[in-house]
């Protein structure tokens, strides 16, 4: 447990940090919590990092329907859903010190995840979507896009104090060790918010479910996608996600292969590559077939607008070391082969 020597300091940190609304707050009782209808002071979270009360706070701020954090919160001890929330946010650019993880002090763990200003309600819940991609079960604070008239949304408990329902204290973990570590000098000295211009981003293409990739205004925006129209098929070929479904054709998930078609179908020889990669498939009972990989071709030239994005492809599990790293200057892996073609 962090040791505290100054709790008035302490208590400074945690608000600057955490900004919430604070005309009302909610105490917690060993059977839920209570509403209070007053100001949240200091003292009142002094009281709470010493573990004699402890309190939770409505993220959403009325008056315009913004907040400064979102969090995901894990209700259950499992450290690989813990690893996959970590993927996913290094993946969509969120470096370690951007986020935190606590240990909620009952049955889980809580990622927070701070803005260096504050965001609409909307944006912040699409941003934690986008974190959370394809994991179920899990959920986001905040709740509500708009506070009804009136209203105060769901309420999250504040870090650092004590669950007065199983009696233990949450506390800050460290994300490869899963030791608990000093809240003060993390806070102090490593923990950096993210930006609203990366939430922003990382909340629109959350919001785009199958988003048009960078064929850098050759495609008609109004038009499907176009089979076998374009050159430059074997500079799409020596892009990492293509790489992986080749390596892992044997069982690559649906969604990824897919993504794998939609980003080869409109160059030149796209079809035979996509039969090319799907050929070694095999699951269970289920095996390659060429009418059933036809089909799919069939699928993504009758709904598609374009190929899946980047950070499409990274909500349907796979993790780019490129797109974390901001080392590729395109928007969908169909990207490399028409810039090479406009060279």
């Amino acid at each position: 447990m962090t040791e505290i020597n100054n709790y008035a300091e302490a208590a400074e940190l945690l608000t600057g940090i955490f900004k919430f609304r604070t005309d009302t707050f909610a105490q917690q009782v060993p059977d839920g919590y209570v509403r209070i209808k007053r100001m949240l002071t200091v003292e009142d979270i002094i009281e709470h990092l010493q573990g004699k009360n402890s309190f939770g706070v409505f993220p959403i701020f009325p008056e315009d329907n913004f907040c400064y954090f979102g969090v995901i919160d894990l209700d259950k001890m499992d450290f690989s859903i813990v690893e996959r929330l970590r993927k996913n946010s290094n993946v969509l650019g969120i470096s370690d010190s951007e986020f935190l993880i606590e240990a909620s002090g009952n049955k889980g763990f809580h990622f927070w995840y701070i803005f260096q200003d504050k965001l609409p309600a909307d944006k912040a819940r699409r941003f934690l979507q986008a974190v959370k991609g394809d994991l179920h079960n899990i959920e986001v604070f905040p709740k509500q896009d708009i506070l009804v008239k009136g209203g105060f949304g769901n309420l999250i408990k504040l870090p650092f104090g004590q669950h007065k329902t199983s009696m233990r204290w949450s506390y800050l973990i460290d994300k490869t060790t899963y030791r608990e570590i000093d809240w003060i000098d993390y806070l102090k000295n490593s923990f950096k918010k993210i930006s609203v211009e990366r939430a922003n981003e990382i909340a629109d293409n959350f919001s785009r479910p199958s988003p048009i990739g960078d064929f850098q205004d050759k495609i008609d925006k109004t038009k499907k996608t176009e089979f076998e129209k374009y050159p430059g098929l074997e500079r799409v070929l020596e892009c990492d996600f293509i790489s992986y479904c080749a390596v892992n054709a044997k069982d690559l998930p649906e969604p990824l292969w897919f993504s794998m078609i939609s980003n080869l179908v409109s160059f030149q020889g796209g079809r035979d590559k996509i039969h090319e990669l799907s050929q070694p498939y095999k699951k269970g009972r289920l095996q390659y077939s060429a009418e059933a990989t036809d089909k799919k071709i069939q699928y993504i030239l009758k709904t598609c607008y374009g190929p899946h994005t980047c950070h499409y492809i990274t909500l349907q599990g796979f993790s780019c070391p490129k797109l974390i790293t901001n080392r590729c200057q395109v928007k969908a892996p169909a990207g490399l082969g028409t810039k090479k073609a406009s060279e």
